[in-house]
């Protein structure tokens, strides 16, 4: 007894065993504090960036492998329909409540568990931690049986936001190919794109509107508020904007090309981006109240530049479909560094517009223009822009403004040919980037370019992720050797 310590309040219990601190909860009336990991530590920040980099995509790796069982898991709990002795309407509704998870990402939970079921190759590679589930749940909205091993090599060579639009456009075709074959009895047809615009006097005076627009809605009003932003600051004719009495120039895409002769501005105007926005869109609010609503609208004052090919311009869509996703990869319908655009809508622009053809090769290539220059002409700059769907091509990189041209091989230290095979868009960020880093360029047959470093380092279109079965497997090792 008189070697007994009785613990306090003020004591430091920083020494006291987990048994002992159980019992001083359950004195207390307190629950036992909980057992905190390191997550965040500091000691982190002593850990090379090599092999930093590697536990972070090794632990990516590991997630996706995890969330892979977790969906087998959660799609043989639905087909045994577990769910419905809660009284809830739905798995999705259980798994909400159950597992504390957003309905609508339980929705797509149990879509996807559903949907892998039927797709072997996606689901091994899915449990081996190769692809992400944002990629999973790209895949599951096209992949069938028949073609899971297709679009899984889709995956592997495309990140995910460009598999997203890859699946978005076949979602297109498919659903062209049906509505133009009125006899086909498909029922995955596409739903008309949900489109909203609503109006409202708030209390304090302001006014609010909110809009969601169709694909070409969305660019005609982006395009007009680009001009009328433009036109609050200019004292000649805006970019895009033909004056009356003068041919109207061809379709020139935007940010990759000089468009006339220097502008007169007003002053630096330093008010916020928002506010800016706002004076624009009254602007045209207020033109069409001067002006009026034409009697023929005439689509040449402005352009709205549109990259499709001839077989989908045609609707030769069930040839491209039929031919799997190697066409697939050759097609485009889409606005100039904007969304995808459904084949039918690309056909309504062009019964009243001005139409540019641009010849590719069997590969989707521009044909080369047989210029030997440093400079592109402009016939080449816009094959090039074609071609590279109006994006930076820098991996990981979807820049669509401030584009410039680069040679892949370099014009007078490489002797590289000024043609389209040889040049690619970067946007100026890049641009200025692989030159100041001494860094080089490649494409591979697929187009994609693989960036590489002076320390032969490379920077891949789509990395695979670290499928390390742990990944601190690697800094125990080292710290053993």
């Amino acid at each position: 007894m008189h070697g007994m310590t009785l613990p306090c309040g003020n004591h430091n219990r920083e020494g006291i065993d987990p048994t002992r601190r159980i019992e001083d909860a359950i004195l207390t009336g307190l629950p036992p504090p909980p057992r905190i990991e390191p997550v965040f530590d500091e000691n982190l920040d002593g850990v090379p960036l090599p092999d930093l980099e590697e536990k972070v995509c090794g632990w990516a790796g590991r997630l996706s492998a995890t969330t892979c069982r977790w969906l087998g898991l959660l799609a043989a709990f639905d087909r045994r329909g577990g769910w419905t002795v809660s009284g809830l309407t739905s798995c999705a509704h259980w798994l909400s409540w159950r597992c504390g998870i957003g309905l609508r990402a339980c929705y797509e939970y149990v879509r996807v568990a559903r949907a892998l079921t039927a797709l072997p190759h996606i689901t091994g590679a899915f449990s081996h931690g190769e692809i992400s589930y944002s990629k999973v749940r790209v895949l599951t909205t096209v992949a069938t049986p028949d073609t899971d091993a297709a679009w899984l090599h889709e995956a592997r060579h495309h990140c995910a936001r460009t598999l997203t639009r890859r699946a978005r456009l076949h979602r297109h075709l498919h659903h062209d190919q049906t509505t133009t074959h009125p006899d086909s009895t498909d029922s995955t047809r596409d739903d008309p794109v949900p489109v909203r615009c609503t109006s409202r006097w708030n209390d304090d005076g302001t006014f609010s509107l909110t809009l969601r627009l169709d694909p070409l809605r969305g660019a005609t009003v982006a395009r007009a508020l680009e001009l009328a932003e433009t036109t609050l600051t200019q004292t000649a004719t805006p970019p895009g904007i033909t004056p009356p009495g003068i041919t109207p120039p061809g379709i020139t895409p935007p940010g990759i090309e000089d468009t006339g002769p220097a502008r007169e501005t007003t002053p630096g105007d330093e008010r916020p981006a928002a506010e800016k926005k706002a004076d624009a869109f009254a602007a045209i609010a207020t033109s069409f109240l001067t002006h009026g609503a034409p009697r023929l609208a005439d689509p040449t004052p402005y352009s709205l530049t549109v990259l499709i090919d001839l077989d989908t311009l045609l609707g030769k869509t069930a040839r491209i479909l039929n031919a799997g996703t190697t066409s697939l990869a050759r097609s485009v319908c889409e606005l100039a560094g904007g969304p995808i655009l459904p084949p039918g809508v690309a056909r309504r622009l062009a019964c009243d517009s001005a139409i540019r053809t641009l010849i590719n090769d069997p590969n989707g290539n521009p044909l080369a223009l047989g210029r030997n220059r440093r400079n592109p002409t402009s016939k080449v700059r816009k094959a090039v822009y074609a071609r590279d769907r109006g994006t930076c091509q820098y991996p990981g990189c979807h820049h669509t403004r401030w584009l410039h041209i680069h040679h892949i091989k370099e014009w007078e230290a490489d002797h590289g040919k000024t043609e389209p095979k040889n040049l690619t868009l970067l946007c100026s960020h890049h641009h200025k980037h692989l030159h100041d880093n001494h860094l080089t360029v490649t494409r591979n047959t697929r187009g994609q370019l693989t960036v590489h470093h002076p320390d032969s380092a490379t920077h891949h279109p789509a990395p695979t992720t670290n499928t390390r079965t742990n990944p601190d497997d690697r800094q125990a090792n080292h710290h053993n050797t």
